[in-house]
């Protein structure tokens, strides 16, 4: 129950693909929120179920295993994989908050209800997308890390076309 922690929740396998927010089930055995205090958890999904894992019997062999220990490990690893991405193209890392948001802002919907629950957080975890604005960063898209001291406050002016939706995630 940290505070300052992506809680990955497991769902099933998509075999066809996503589409839409009916084609993601959570598993059987995922927790799910909320929290004592009100925050939503799990804060995104990823595939928890009949994955592939090596074992120790021989170094070629794997067998199939499911859990949010296979849910969230699935996720670290896109996690990586969008941290070197931004690293080669802005050469710093994105703060641990940053990926958060940035893995939160990119989310596929899922479930019954349009926007975050307590059974999908934000929903499924997709990694093309944080990759994808990641690469348009600076046409309209806006990855920006600063501090906030304690009674201070910060503005930021933004303007939009009215076309399309503003979207701003933020994280801490």
């Amino acid at each position: 129950i940290s505070k300052n922690v992506l809680t990955v929740g497991a769902v099933n396998d998509i075999n066809a693909g996503y589409n839409g927010s009916n084609s993601v089930n959570i598993s059987s055995f995922s927790s799910v929120g909320p929290m004592d205090d009100g925050r939503i958890k799990p804060d995104i999904v990823a595939n928890g179920v009949g994955l592939l894992s090596s074992v120790s019997s021989s170094i070629e062999a794997y067998d199939s295993y499911s859990g949010t220990s296979m849910s969230a490990p699935s996720a670290t690893g896109s996690l990586i994989l969008v941290q070197q991405w931004y690293q080669e193209r802005q050469d710093t890392l994105m703060q641990a908050a940053t990926l958060k948001a940035l893995v939160i802002h990119t989310a596929d919907e899922a479930g019954e209800h349009e926007g975050p629950d307590y059974r999908y957080g934000w929903g499924l975890m997709n990694t093309s997308r944080a990759i994808d604005l990641i690469s348009q960063l600076g046409n309209g898209y806006l990855i920006q890390e600063t501090m906030l001291q304690d009674s201070d406050s910060l503005e930021f002016q933004v303007s939009s076309n009215g076309n399309n939706p503003l979207r701003v995630t933020i994280s801490w």
